[in-house]
This record gives C-alpha cells, structure tokens and sequence, in this order.
C-alpha cells in the first residue's frame, strides 16, 4: 500500500487526488517519511498547500502524531509547519484529538511530549470552554507536568476555570493544591461562588484547610446553600471554630471552670448543629442578617445588648427561640452572658422573655451551656446561671457534674459540690452526702458540708 501510496504522492501534480494526501495523514508514523520526502518537498507548493488543507480538515490522533513529529524535528520549516497548522486551527474536534493523543500516545513519542516547553496549540483549548470533561482533564494533567515556564503553566491550567463542566473546575483546585501554587487559597476563594453547587463544596473543603483562621467568614454565606453536604460541611467547621472561641472566653478561669467548659462544648456542639442548621437557612433574608450579626457579635456593649433586646422584643421574630443557639452557634460567651444578666435583672417581662426564649429550643440540652458561668466572678451571674442550668440543664448537670466529685483536682471536686448544691439537681443532695461519707480530703469535705448545709 505504502508503494502505491508512493507514487500516487509523486504524480499527484498530475491527478491532484487530495484523497492521496489524506490516506498519507490517516497512516501517521507510516506514512511521515513520504509526506517529508514528497509532499513538503518544496515549501509553500501546491502539494504543501493541499497538505496544510487536509491537516486543517483531519480530526484524528494520526494527524496529531504527524503534527507532533513535524515539531520535534527541530528549528526549520517543518517546525513552522506544525504550528502554523496549530495556531490555525480552534475547532474542538482539534482539542478532543489532541487529548486523544495525550492519554495514549505512541510508546517513542512520551519522552519527547514530556519535554515539550511550549503549548501552540493551546489556542484551541481556550477557544473551546465547553470541551468534554474527560478531554478537558487529560489536557490539564498534560499541562501541569510539562516542563513549560511556570508563568505559562498556571494560566493553561486557569484556562479550565472557565469550563462548562464542574468536574474540571474541581480538578483545577485538586491539580493546583497538589502542585502547592502559592495562590491555591485565593483560586478556591474565587470557587466559592461558582454556579455548582459541588463545585462551591470543593472550594469550601480547600479554603477550610488553607484558611483556617478567615474560614468561618468566608464560608457563613454557604449557609443558603441548596447543597445538603455544603450546608453541613460549612456548619461543621463553623460550629469547630465556635467551640474554639467558646473555650477561649474561659482560658483566664480556674481549672475546674476550662474543663467543664471544654465537657459542655463537646456535647453540646452536635446538637446545636442539627438544630440551627435548616432554621437559619430558611429565614428571610431580613432576618437572616440579623442572625448572622449576632453570630458576628461585635462589641458586646454596645452592638450586642441592643441587638438581643431588640430581638427578645418582638414576638414574632424567628429568632427569638434562636438566640441560645446562636450565641452556643459562635462559641459567644458574651452573649450567653448577657442573657443571664437579662435573666438576673429583676425586670419581669426581660426575665420572662429570656425564659421563653429558652422553653422554645424544647430541648434541656442548652441550659448546661451556662454552667461555667456558676463559677463567675459576679454572684448576679452565679445565681442567674444557677437558676437557667436548674430550670433548663437538669438533665447535663446530672450527667456532668457528679462524675467530678471523685477527680484528684482538689479544685475541681469543690467546685463540682458547690454546683450541684447550687443547681439542686435531682438526687444532687444524695450524692453529695454519699461522697462524703468516704471523702478524705480536708478541703473538700469542708466545701461538701457546707454545701449540705446550705441545700437545708
């Protein structure tokens, strides 16, 4: 055939058979020594310009191997060829070929692709955003690892953000994070107001682990998200953080107080999640401001206390039965106190507003959030909390409190019998009698007895 073929290139200025040329091209590697040795015999020749005619028309990967051998022969006219015929062509049968011959090329051709320092035919790539997916990761796994500058690497792989498909814009963040581009972080900011929703989850997941510290506020607008995994993720980590500053606002506290805070916090988180969640999402989005300027908190003077008033006020805002879980939901400890202080004030309707507020979560989980106020400084507070934590944390005080009794901390046992004493949890004076009965410790019999005395 390659005979045939041969002399059919040789007489071709007799017949002009472009289908001769055609065959040259479908038979790649075969054929290359007659379309150098013939066809592009002679520079800008009839038969050279049918050749460029039908490497424009041809969609197959043996055009691509042509094109390729063509560039690898080095600085010449076969070169200037093949990126001519490259820069031509922006068709996106031309960007699937390519790709083509990307993800299985011939066994002699990988090393030398490797060592490609150029991409000319990258026109077509950024020509065609809505590429198929598959094609569109081969090229961008080509492009990361050529050897190319790296200026002119990451805009290629930066081409793919703008691809039709959200599989490829996620595989530009994955591709980008394993290379460690110094502006990962900024990519997946940008990500997160993709149109797909799976692609925002990605960029969340990314901007979660590369910005921890600025997380919380660059995710809190994915709250909305019509995505149930995104929602979840998102309140996961900023209920984490909130935890975080839940804990910190009791680090100048006596042991006992961090560790009982550090007790409430991991059982409590979970269910706050669960609970706040969709309840947030559906507000409207007056109210949805609102809440999520509580959950900023501000100063506590002068932007907080106004804002829970005014909120505790009107009777019909959704978030009045929200106000506990918003200051559990931010880890605000500022917050959480000036709901006792309200709660403490001796005003009656403020009073019976927190207390409503409170009965409507129906859940007695929310009132222990408030026991490490029972070691406050300020006894108003000591007794507020104590009130909340009898009214609405029976059940968390039982199940924390006792327990710390018997712990080595002479500090912490104290403080423990003085809660309970000062909760009147159910059963809270039998145990604190049963303790006592084999306590030894100087101290903490003396805080126990005068616990006991007092519940009299």
């Amino acid at each position: 055939m390659l005979d045939a073929l041969d002399g059919l290139l040789k007489t071709w200025h007799f017949h002009k058979k472009d289908v001769a040329i055609s065959v040259a091209i479908e038979s790649g590697a075969e054929a290359y020594k007659q379309i150098t040795g013939i066809v592009l015999n002679r520079v800008d020749g009839p038969l050279w310009k049918a050749f460029l005619k039908a490497m424009q028309a041809s969609n197959s990967t043996a055009m691509v191997d042509i094109l390729f051998r063509l560039y690898f022969e080095g600085p010449g006219k076969y070169r200037d060829l093949a990126i001519s015929i490259m820069h031509l062509r922006k068709d996106p049968e031309f960007a699937v070929a390519i790709a083509e011959y990307f993800w299985r090329p011939p066994a002699e051709r990988v090393k030398l692709l490797r060592e490609l320092k150029e991409l000319p035919f990258w026109g077509a790539i950024e020509a065609n955003p809505d590429l198929p997916a598959a094609s569109s990761i081969v090229l961008l796994d080509f492009v990361a690892d050529a050897p190319i500058p790296q200026k002119d690497r990451d805009a290629a792989i930066k081409t793919f953000l703008k691809n039709a498909h959200p599989e490829v814009r996620i595989h530009v963040l994955k591709t980008f994070r394993r290379m460690n581009y110094p502006y990962v972080a900024e990519i997946a900011r940008g990500c997160l107001a993709d149109p797909a929703e799976e692609v925002k989850y990605a960029a969340a997941q990314m901007v979660a682990e590369l910005i921890p510290t600025h997380k919380g506020k660059l995710l809190m607008p994915l709250l909305d998200s019509r995505h149930e995994p995104t929602r979840k993720f998102v309140m996961g980590h900023i209920a984490h953080l909130s935890v975080g500053r839940y804990l910190a606002a009791f680090a100048d506290q006596d042991s006992p107080v961090r560790l009982l805070a550090d007790k409430i916090a991991s059982r409590i988180d979970e269910a706050t999640i669960e609970q706040i969640s969709e309840e947030i999402v559906h507000l409207d989005p007056i109210q949805r401001m609102r809440a999520l300027r509580m959950c900023e908190g501000g100063d506590a003077e002068r932007e907080l206390k106004p804002l829970i008033r005014q909120v505790l006020a009107d009777e019909h805002s959704a978030l009045r039965p929200l106000i506990v879980q918003l200051m559990a939901f931010t880890g605000n400890r500022a917050g959480l106190r000036l709901l006792l202080e309200l709660l403490g004030s001796g005003d009656l309707p403020t009073k019976q507003l927190v207390v409503e507020a409170l009965q409507d979560l129906h859940d007695m989980r929310y009132g222990a959030l408030f026991m490490p106020f029972l070691a406050d400084r300020d006894p108003e507070i000591r007794q507020a909390a104590g009130q909340t934590v009898f009214t609405f944390g029976q059940a968390e005080a039982q199940l924390l409190l006792p327990p710390l009794l018997s712990l080595r901390d002479e500090r912490l046992a104290s403080a423990a019998a003085q809660a309970i004493a000062l909760t009147k949890i159910e059963g809270g004076r039998e145990v604190l009698a049963k303790r006592l009965e084999i306590e030894s410790r100087e101290n903490v019999r003396a805080v126990l007895m005068e616990a006991l005395t007092a519940w009299a």
